[in-house]
């Protein structure tokens, strides 16, 4: 027999100090002592788990496909520890039916499988009550199970802050990792994190069809997954990363000695420890936005619909199922289990979205008005009108609930890419810039953005690359400013006001001939003809990177650290800024072609896992067709 029992709300400790029990002969104990006693060494133990282990997966409890049922995955056996320092411990492995545990199908596809500590009351027993004179016989629990309940959602379960995040700002000055493994004194002398409420354990999120068998690559037990690492697990780490910073830091003045060259040709390509890999794509591909869904890493073709997706844990690229839409294919945006996709050719445009779950894709040319689909009068006379998606979809970004899409200049027919010489404006460039915002949810569209010509500042150039700041929509293009012509890069904030977006500050930039755009968290980064150049969100003060060099594809990775590609005569190479003090490194050469001086190779964008910085590429020799190339590096 089983009963619920709800725990008291605890703090640590119990009061504001802990006192034991003192024996002597004679001493009466109560229910109340014994209660004590065990409140006593349970709360220390609690305590020590709290801030000697943390919290989360010590250990297993790794989530599986059932080799049966289809609608089922497997807990094996493991242990935790909660919030609280509970030790959550699963001996067997447990059989969780994902709908039934939801109680609904997830529309997402994703199921998110999370664990907590449960206590129940146990051996029960008759206990003999006087109740007013007569004697009566009433039932009282003598034992209290420690076990824990298996929990499935559609949501993601909120992650509380992490100690890290309170601590993060005290080492703002540690901000060499060596320093930080030689004296971590400013991290033991940050006050203990206040104690937080229970809450589930996340061990994985499973993408689940109804009526399909689970994979286990549907079975996603790292993203999402708290881990708390036993003393042991952290010294190796530990030990290794003291061994890979000094060999870092020796390999300063020579990095060759330790990140291998590529080979003279594409096709001779050869790594070492797995810390670069290439994947060649087809002939005639012609790759151009790379991003992550956290598993795979999709990579758009500028010439096919063909969408590559590499396998991040594999690092091949995977062809069953494959993704082939109708149309080229440009920009990509990610955003909850759904990615988005352009197609730059089209008009009307078109946008593809497509379940990363599911991989079905669904392509719209045109959508309602959002205004319209709100308004009941007009829904209860009929059904509104969808209106046509501009011409040539590009860009695409996500930003505060709403899909941010760019679109092309037309000429004959033919979306414009850069041209013309310093000073000289096309005359198909004395037209707006357009950009649709669009409610990715109703599936509507809400407003076209116009970015217009001026006295000062005349758009010369398609709209380059878009990046969100969480405020603010930054816009990347060229422009020719003043009476001289001079053509320089130039970001714009696209602001709302009441709801609505509106364009608002140009910044001009020190360079031309811009690239790529990415945020860092404080700062927006541009590369172009001369450089990177940093920007200030608040006041679009610039600040340029130690480079005259031109830059191509950028991408912010590992905390500290921009990584932008750098295009030579007949080699390319990866640089690394220090955020902090915009220090360049030269740090990797791609690829060098010491005899073919013909060939040409363009980096065209970069995307960086928290892992592995990820480069798509194209590359062509003359008479020959180009081919797309994949480099995975390990950073």
């Amino acid at each position: 027999m089983h009963n619920s029992h709800e725990k008291e709300s605890r703090c640590a400790p119990h009061d504001k100090y802990f006192e034991r029990l003192k024996f002597y002969f004679g001493k009466l104990m109560t229910v109340r002592d014994f209660e004590a006693e065990q409140r006593y060494f349970n709360e220390k133990r609690w305590l020590l788990n709290r801030y000697g282990l943390g919290w989360g997966v010590l250990c297993g409890l790794k989530v599986i496909p059932h080799p049966r049922e289809k609608c089922k995955v497997i807990v094996c056996p493991g242990i935790a520890l909660d919030m609280y320092g509970n030790e959550i411990v699963v001996c067997e492995e447990e059989a969780v039916d994902l709908v039934a545990k939801s109680g609904t199908q997830c529309p997402s596809h994703k199921y998110y499988v999370s664990i907590k500590y449960h206590e129940c009351l146990t051996r029960p027993a008759p206990v003999p009550v006087e109740d007013c004179g007569e004697l009566k016989s009433e039932c009282e629990y003598g034992g209290i199970r420690e076990t824990y309940r298996t929990h499935v959602s559609c949501t993601e379960p909120e992650r509380p802050r992490d100690w890290h995040d309170t601590s993060e700002r005290l080492l703002w000055c540690e901000r060499d990792c060596t320093r930080l493994l030689q004296n971590p004194i400013p991290l033991v002398n940050a006050p203990c994190p206040p104690q937080a409420e229970c809450r589930e354990i996340i061990l994985a999120c499973v993408c689940y069809v109804v009526g399909k068998p689970i994979l286990e690559s549907d079975i996603d037990n790292v993203t999402f997954r708290k881990v708390a690492f036993s003393n042991e697990h952290l010294r190796i780490m530990m030990d290794c990363m003291r061994r890979e910073l000094l060999e870092g830091k020796a390999a300063a003045r020579d990095r060759r000695r330790y990140v291998p060259l590529l080979a003279e040709t594409i096709k001779g390509i050869s790594y070492r420890d797995g810390k670069i890999a290439v994947i060649e794509l087809k002939d005639g591909s012609r790759p151009v936005r790379c991003m992550s869904d956290g598993d795979f890493i999709w990579v758009t073709d500028k010439e096919s619909g063909h969408i590559v997706r590499v396998d991040r844990r594999t690092n091949k690229v995977v062809d069953a199922p494959s993704v082939d839409l109708a149309d080229g294919c440009w920009g990509l945006a990610y955003h909850d289990s759904t990615m988005w996709i352009t197609h730059h050719q089209t008009k009307p445009g078109k946008i593809t979205r497509i379940n990363v779950c599911t991989l079905e894709p669904e392509t719209v040319s045109a959508m309602p008005d959002c205004e319209d689909v709100n308004d009941c009068n007009k829904l209860k006379e009929k059904a509104p009108e969808p209106a046509s998606i501009p011409p040539y979809p590009q860009e695409i970004v996500y930003h505060r609930g709403f899909l941010f899409v760019s679109h092309g200049w037309e000429k004959d027919g033919e979306v414009q890419p850069l041209e013309g010489k310093q000073g000289v404006m096309p005359e198909y460039a004395k037209r707006p810039i357009l950009i649709s915002q669009y409610d990715p949810e109703r599936k509507c569209l809400i407003a076209q953005i116009t970015i217009n010509p001026t006295e000062d500042s005349i758009p010369v150039s398609r709209v380059i690359a878009m990046a969100s700041d969480g405020d603010v929509l930054w816009v990347l293009y060229e422009a020719i400013h003043g009476h001289k012509g001079h053509r320089t890069a130039v970001v714009q904030k696209i602001e709302a006001n009441n709801g609505k977006y509106h364009c608002g500050e140009i910044y001009k930039l020190t360079g031309a001939n811009p690239e790529h755009m990415v945020f860092d968290g404080t700062h927006m980064w541009v590369s172009h003809d001369e450089g990177v150049s940093r920007i200030d969100v608040d006041t679009g003060e610039e600040a340029r990177a130690d480079t005259d060099s031109r830059q191509t594809a950028i991408a912010f990775g590992g905390g500290e650290y921009l990584w932008s590609a750098e295009i030579g005569q007949n080699e390319a190479k990866v640089n690394r800024v220090d955020i902090h003090s915009k220090k360049v490194d030269e740090w990797l050469e791609i690829i060098e072609f010491q005899d073919k001086p013909d060939a040409k190779y363009s980096v065209t964008d970069m995307q960086f896992d928290g892992d592995f910085l990820y480069l798509t590429a194209r590359f062509q020799q003359p008479g020959q067709q180009p081919r797309g190339i994949i480099h995975r590096l390990l950073v």
